[in-house]
């Protein structure tokens, strides 16, 4: 090979190689920088370790590889010690915050129960996800893992759904008219079993404003999650008194594995609930 195209290449290697060893000096500066200040996440520093094992693995040898070598080892080991009291830390600090709601926070982690919701947690991404009962619904995702935004989200989210307002005389007179819209359209009898979210479709139409009726646009709509028609239906069936004639079927198994056959309804404040496909009234 001739001089010129050795040299061209050796003068390349010596620039990868300052390039490497720039952006391990930046990596490097950043982690001390960050480790002395408030702010990231036991689980931030662990991706900015590997980043730097990965880079200082491209470099070829040198008198200061074992010094490297020792620090990293010293920082991962410093970084699962941190990544355990975190986790503490966050589970303590949703207890002190819950506890006095009346709301106790149970279960382990990745999955916390908060009165009838799921808290799923990943702290390798510092979010988490709000599930009404075990993971039957979702009513938030993205939800940083912060205590206090957190019990301020299932505060909110408990007084729309759960606590707030319930005018159950209105709920009744609907369900009751759904219900019988949907028999005639469908042809059956008072008093039949009829698919519990085909009346909640009925339902859910009674509940439209007339600028929706006179203009069908989106904007008009008054659409209605999953998790609300549970809990609504939940605060229903557990009105005293009851109301009268009227009769939800549990769902079969196979019902269950289709969302669109069954709808699950708690059972109490603590999570539990049961899987309902069918509704009717007495006649």
């Amino acid at each position: 090979m001739p001089l010129y195209y050795m040299m061209t290449n050796f003068l390349e290697t010596l620039r990868i190689l300052r390039k490497k060893c720039q952006a391990l000096e930046k990596l490097l500066a950043a982690y001390e920088k960050d480790h002395t200040q408030p702010g990231p996440s036991p689980y931030d520093r662990e991706r900015d370790l590997l980043k730097i094992s990965d880079l200082a693995a491209a470099l070829p040898d040198f008198d200061g590889r074992p010094a490297l070598r020792t620090w990293l080892e010293t920082e991962r080991k410093a970084v699962e010690a941190a990544k355990d009291e975190f986790r503490f830390d966050f589970g303590r600090q949703l207890k002190e915050r819950f506890d006095p709601d009346g709301l106790g926070v149970r279960g382990q982690y990745p999955k916390l129960h908060i009165g009838p919701y799921t808290l799923t947690v990943n702290f390798e991404f510092g979010e988490c996800e709000l599930w009404l009962g075990p993971e039957i619904a979702k009513i938030k995702d993205h939800l940083p893992l912060d205590p206090a935004v957190i019990h301020d989200h299932v505060k909110k989210t408990d007084a729309q759904l759960r606590t707030g307002p319930f005018d159950m005389a209105a709920f009744d007179r609907d369900l009751r008219a759904a219900y019988r819209r949907r028999l005639l359209v469908t042809g059956h009898n008072p008093g039949d079993k009829l698919p519990l979210l085909d009346v909640l479709q009925e339902f859910i139409f009674l509940q439209q404003k007339p600028q929706f009726i006179a203009e069908p646009r989106r904007e008009n709509y008054r659409g209605f999650t999953r998790a609300a028609l549970a809990l609504a239906l939940y605060r229903f069936m557990k009105a005293d008194p009851a109301p009268a004639g009227v009769h939800f079927h549990v769902a079969t198994f196979d019902a269950t594995a289709d969302r669109k056959n069954a709808l699950w309804i708690p059972g109490d404040d603590e999570g539990n609930g049961t899987h309902f496909s069918h509704l009717s009234f007495d006649r």
